[in-house]
Protein backbone atom coordinates (compact mmCIF):
# COMPACT_ATOMS: atom_id res chain seq x y z
CA UNK A 1 0.00 0.00 0.00
CA UNK A 2 2.93 2.37 1.08
CA UNK A 3 4.50 1.77 -2.20
CA UNK A 4 1.42 2.51 -4.50
CA UNK A 5 1.31 5.78 -2.80
CA UNK A 6 4.91 6.55 -3.28
CA UNK A 7 4.64 5.44 -6.66
CA UNK A 8 1.58 8.08 -6.96
CA UNK A 9 3.82 10.79 -5.66
CA UNK A 10 6.62 10.40 -7.95
CA UNK A 11 4.28 10.49 -10.89
CA UNK A 12 2.40 13.40 -9.59
CA UNK A 13 5.89 14.99 -9.25
CA UNK A 14 7.42 13.54 -12.79
CA UNK A 15 3.64 15.25 -13.95
CA UNK A 16 4.16 18.23 -12.56
CA UNK A 17 7.85 19.23 -13.20
CA UNK A 18 7.14 18.22 -16.99
CA UNK A 19 4.52 20.83 -16.99
CA UNK A 20 6.22 23.46 -15.63
CA UNK A 21 8.91 22.62 -18.26
CA UNK A 22 6.57 22.74 -21.09
CA UNK A 23 5.38 26.00 -19.48
CA UNK A 24 8.61 27.83 -19.55
CA UNK A 25 8.88 26.66 -23.22
CA UNK A 26 5.64 28.51 -24.07
CA UNK A 27 7.28 31.34 -22.36
CA UNK A 28 9.85 31.09 -24.19
CA UNK A 29 8.52 30.54 -27.48
CA UNK A 30 6.37 33.39 -26.92
CA UNK A 31 9.05 36.47 -26.07
CA UNK A 32 10.38 35.18 -29.51
CA UNK A 33 7.15 35.31 -31.26
CA UNK A 34 6.87 38.94 -29.80
CA UNK A 35 10.60 40.33 -31.37
CA UNK A 36 10.04 38.80 -34.10
CA UNK A 37 7.02 39.76 -34.53
CA UNK A 38 8.19 43.43 -33.90
CA UNK A 39 9.61 43.11 -37.26
CA UNK A 40 8.10 40.37 -39.55
CA UNK A 41 4.38 40.06 -40.40
CA UNK A 42 3.42 41.16 -37.03
CA UNK A 43 -0.23 41.51 -37.40
CA UNK A 44 -0.24 37.70 -37.47
CA UNK A 45 2.44 36.97 -35.06
CA UNK A 46 2.05 38.64 -32.30
CA UNK A 47 -1.56 37.20 -31.28
CA UNK A 48 -0.24 34.08 -31.11
CA UNK A 49 3.27 35.43 -28.91
CA UNK A 50 -0.11 37.06 -26.68
CA UNK A 51 -1.71 33.39 -26.41
CA UNK A 52 1.36 31.57 -25.60
CA UNK A 53 2.57 33.99 -23.03
CA UNK A 54 -1.29 33.61 -21.46
CA UNK A 55 -1.22 29.71 -21.50
CA UNK A 56 1.98 29.75 -19.96
CA UNK A 57 1.13 32.18 -17.66
CA UNK A 58 -1.74 29.75 -16.19
CA UNK A 59 0.92 27.27 -15.12
CA UNK A 60 3.46 29.61 -14.31
CA UNK A 61 3.44 31.08 -10.47
CA UNK A 62 4.89 35.25 -9.81
CA UNK A 63 8.16 35.22 -9.19
CA UNK A 64 8.93 31.45 -10.70
CA UNK A 65 11.41 30.53 -13.80
CA UNK A 66 9.91 31.66 -17.30
CA UNK A 67 7.01 33.91 -15.54
CA UNK A 68 9.21 37.47 -16.33
CA UNK A 69 9.63 35.75 -20.30
CA UNK A 70 6.38 35.65 -20.22
CA UNK A 71 4.99 38.63 -18.89
CA UNK A 72 7.60 40.12 -21.42
CA UNK A 73 6.30 38.34 -24.10
CA UNK A 74 2.60 39.47 -23.52
CA UNK A 75 3.76 43.26 -22.57
CA UNK A 76 5.83 43.47 -26.17
CA UNK A 77 2.90 41.49 -28.01
CA UNK A 78 0.17 43.87 -26.68
CA UNK A 79 2.29 47.01 -27.60
CA UNK A 80 3.47 45.93 -31.56
CA UNK A 81 -0.50 44.57 -32.28
CA UNK A 82 -1.56 47.99 -31.12
CA UNK A 83 1.30 49.41 -33.56
CA UNK A 84 0.93 47.41 -36.09
CA UNK A 85 -2.86 47.70 -36.02
CA UNK A 86 -2.49 51.60 -36.03
CA UNK A 87 0.12 51.47 -39.21
CA UNK A 88 -2.81 49.75 -40.79
CA UNK A 89 -4.86 52.26 -40.06
CA UNK A 90 -3.19 55.16 -40.98
CA UNK A 91 -2.94 53.54 -44.57
CA UNK A 92 -6.29 52.59 -44.88
CA UNK A 93 -6.93 56.30 -44.03
CA UNK A 94 -4.31 58.13 -46.54
CA UNK A 95 -5.39 55.63 -49.11
CA UNK A 96 -9.15 56.25 -48.85
CA UNK A 97 -8.28 60.32 -48.96
CA UNK A 98 -6.28 59.48 -52.36
CA UNK A 99 -3.06 61.16 -50.40
CA UNK A 100 -1.28 57.94 -51.27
Amino acid sequence: MEEQVSQLTVQRQVEEALRREKAKNMARDALIAAIVGILFLGIFVEPYAIYRARKAKEFLAPGEEGRGKADAAEIIGWIALSLWALICLINVVLSASGTR
